[in-house]
């Protein structure tokens, strides 16, 4: 869980533009420093026109400034909490990227999700006050921390702010059927564009391009993400790769035929 020891750090963190997702193309530089004591307005962020804050009053966006928690970021690799642990807050990616997973009886890993800056995750343990799943940071991550009693109360008193939130829920909850819909599909071909389209529109409505960005999963979490083996997934971005409609090199991944992807993630090609 993202505990107060997590706040124990070098002077500075610098947020990089690892894979395409900083939308200024440049170093940043936050403080890290204790917990909540780096305070960003909605009004300034360039992620409210996508998260929680969007689309509510003036008034409730005050209200979510009130209580709304800055964590230092997190490098690659760095939880913001773990399976088992007591739920007590909803977080939004405001830099970076943050990916779910949980790990099974056997030791087994499998993947969750994958939230970009702007998304929100931690509702895995809305329902029992624990977390399901695991979150970690897949590259240098920020984000903002919601407490849920602060929320809930927030809800009660500001109706947009509870409607926001299930629009949230809802997006959640389509975004979750994805991969099992995927999985239904026989072609890997049809899975790989069903992730990278659905990765390319989720860009694209936080600003970024839709067409030029890095994969923030590895090719082994996309495999695992949708229940292929590793190796078919390489041969898989290959035959993309052959047939011009992406050029791939490492994460790097340029869309060169959208329509021809959008056409294969339906099945229409």
């Amino acid at each position: 869980m993202y505990t107060q020891a997590n706040t124990a750090a070098a002077a500075k963190v610098k947020i990089k533009a690892g894979f395409g997702l900083d939308k200024c193309n440049k170093l940043q530089e936050l403080p890290c420093s204790t917990r909540g004591s780096f305070k960003q307005n909605c009004n300034c962020c360039s992620m409210h026109i996508v998260c929680l804050a969007k689309s509510v009053g003036e008034e409730s966006r005050q209200v979510l400034n009130g209580f709304i928690q800055h964590p230092r970021p997190l490098r690659k690799g760095e939880h913001f909490y773990r399976q088992n642990d007591d739920f007590v807050a909803l977080y939004v990616v405001n830099s970076g990227a943050v990916k779910t997973y949980f790990i099974n009886q056997q030791g087994e890993e499998y993947i969750t999700g994958m939230y970009l800056p702007g998304e929100l995750f931690g509702v895995d343990g809305m329902d029992i006050g624990r977390h399901r799943y695991s979150a970690k940071a897949l590259d240098t991550s920020s984000i903002c921390e919601f407490g849920y009693s602060n929320l809930e109360q927030s809800c009660q008193s500001f109706p947009d702010i509870q409607r926001r939130l299930t629009e949230i829920l809802c997006a959640e909850i389509f975004q979750k059927q994805q991969p099992l819909l995927s999985m239904r599909q026989n072609s890997a071909e049809q899975r790989l564009a069903t992730f990278l389209t659905d990765l390319s529109a989720r860009l694209q409505s936080s600003g970024l391009s839709a067409t030029e960005f890095n994969l923030p999963l590895s090719r082994r979490d996309i495999a695992s993400y949708l229940g292929l083996v590793e190796e078919t997934m390489s041969r898989t971005f290959s035959r993309l790769q052959k047939r011009q409609i992406v050029r791939v090199s490492s994460r790097s991944v340029i869309i060169t035929d959208l329509p021809a992807l959008q056409a294969l993630s339906m099945n229409r090609c």
